[in-house]
């Protein structure tokens, strides 16, 4: 795995991503919102990117599209796997609690978390680690997963209403694996 991101660009974190077309028929692309914040456990603290600078980062939000499902892929280059070991510890703790209200367009919000799960050995993908956690509101479920390969970090949202039928959507599983597979072959 890469110990280093030296020479790993925006472009590289950009190819890496999943298009819509990777995730199946009926998604499209939709504009980003690339601004940080900080995480629902630990809301005193700057968002991630501002405690640990990373040197290449991309991100694609996709919609499905009756727009039931969204899928949001972050790849993060950090200049040591040591960062992003410790970028990853501070996503955990920023996660840890089990409910946080949250200001999401000027209305609180408030996020039920579900304790992370160590998901490493079933990836399908040799990785360093892969968390995941689930988190509910009343206007969306999500399922984030954040997976460290070497000195890059993979961040994807599996998110739906929580009344949404997701039955024909693509599994989850296998888009993480793909995610994590292309990441690789781009590192």
């Amino acid at each position: 795995m890469t110990g280093s991101s030296t020479g790993f660009t925006d472009a590289d974190a950009q190819a890496a991503l999943l298009t819509a077309s990777e995730l199946g028929p009926g998604f499209r692309e939709m504009a980003s919102d690339n601004t940080s914040q900080p995480l629902p456990c630990d809301q005193q603290s700057p968002p991630l990117d501002q405690q640990f600078q990373p040197v290449a980062k991309a991100k694609t939000d996709l919609v499905s599209s009756n727009r039931q499902a969204y899928l949001s892929e972050e790849v993060i280059g950090y200049n040591s796997a040591a960062t992003a070991d410790q970028a990853l510890s501070a996503g955990e703790k920023g996660l840890s609690c089990r409910r946080a209200t949250v200001q999401v367009n000027g209305k609180p919000i408030v996020y039920r978390i579900q304790p992370g799960q160590d998901i490493t050995t079933r990836v399908g993908v040799t990785v360093d680690k892969s968390l995941l956690w689930t988190v509910r509101t009343t206007i969306v479920n999500i399922q984030l997963v954040a997976t460290k390969i070497g000195a890059q970090l993979v961040v994807l949202s599996f998110a739906a209403p929580p009344n949404a039928d997701t039955s024909a959507l693509p599994n989850p599983a296998v888009v993480l694996k793909a995610a994590l597979a292309k990441v690789k072959a781009h590192i």
